[in-house]
């Protein structure tokens, strides 16, 4: 997503493509090809193996819409960030090194020591992958999930990350 200007720099010359196009175009190849991967993946598991899992699709389709408004959002964030910083590709990628680790995907949420839990919250990560896991085990507990966060969260660092682009596009395009 961050890479979604630089990509498009030649069609961002043209005065009908706009840089909304741009990120929007990158979303939805990223998007398919990420529901693709994981219908093979997961459909390959669950033909395979004796799971017994009982699939709850619209927490499922939450999980992942979840996970494409927090990518579009962050990743347009960083795309402005990195047109003007171009350091910052590197320092983001350090950054978010600890991510597996505190985004409740390796260690349960439930299972963190009580005075780290409360700021775990705070990471919208940690929502996106407790609404997953709920959607795949049935007894799991998402009483922490909280959509209207994530989407939120989303919605302000989108609205000033294209905010930022809508002033600035001609500038990045130079760079």
């Amino acid at each position: 997503m961050a890479q979604s200007l630089n990509f498009s720099k030649a069609l961002l010359g043209y005065r009908r493509v706009t840089f909304f196009d741009a990120i929007v175009a990158r979303t939805i190849l990223a998007t398919l090809t990420q529901l693709l991967v994981g219908a093979f993946v997961f459909s390959g598991i669950l033909l395979l193996f004796d799971t017994r899992t009982i699939l709850d699709i619209p927490s499922l389709l939450l999980s992942y819409a979840m996970a494409v408004a927090l990518a579009m959002s962050i990743g347009t964030m960083n795309a402005v960030i990195m047109a003007f910083l171009p350091a910052w590709q590197r320092v983001w990628g350090v950054l978010t090194r600890p991510l597996l680790i505190v985004s409740g995907v390796v260690i349960l949420p439930q299972n963190i020591p009580q005075p780290f839990r409360d700021y775990l919250w705070y990471n919208p990560l940690v929502h996106v992958t407790g609404q997953m896991r709920g959607a795949f085990y049935y007894t799991y507990n998402t009483d922490y999930v909280s959509p209207l966060y994530v989407f939120g969260l989303c919605i302000a660092i989108g609205a000033l990350s294209m905010l930022f682009l809508r002033r600035y596009h001609r500038d990045i395009l130079e760079f």
